[in-house]
């Protein structure tokens, strides 16, 4: 009669060991997966956070771009004293104005530098037989050389 009584106690305890480290291994397993979740929803509220702060800059900035575009009146062209540039020659000048306008890239600006040996031209013929600027803004510049 002791030997199945002890038998039994033994499954028992085994059953409560095994019963207690499965429960264990969840908690553990609930534990980290719920660190997953809250690191996973702070990268979302942050991700939120920053894209809202991108449209909020992105609508000012179409704002600006609309206002600008409204107000074109005509170009305003900065002397090298107020963009305190000093320019060796009269071409950088206006290659710099150029370009502070936003008229010309620094891409074109390289790329005018070198047609003009092989076209014969100064630096605003070349601009405008290469096409990155217009009639108006060429005679604007030829006024402010002046």
């Amino acid at each position: 009669m002791t030997f199945p009584l002890i038998l039994f106690f033994i499954c028992a305890a085994v059953t409560v060991f095994f019963f207690r480290r499965i429960s264990v291994g969840k908690i553990n397993a609930l534990n980290e997966l719920s660190k997953q979740k809250q690191a996973v929803e702070s990268k979302y509220d942050y991700l939120v956070r920053e894209r809202a702060g991108l449209k909020k800059e992105l609508a000012h900035k179409e704002r600006r771009l609309a206002t600008l575009v409204n107000n074109q009146e005509g170009i305003r062209i900065k002397t090298a004293s107020e963009m305190h540039i000093e320019e060796e020659t009269e071409e950088d000048r206006i290659s710099n104005l150029l370009i502070s306008m936003g008229k010309l890239s620094v891409e074109q600006n390289e790329k005018v530098k070198q047609k003009m040996d092989v076209l014969k031209m100064d630096f605003l013929a070349t601009c405008l037989t290469l096409g990155y600027i217009d009639a108006e803004t060429s005679k604007k510049m030829l006024k402010r050389q002046k």
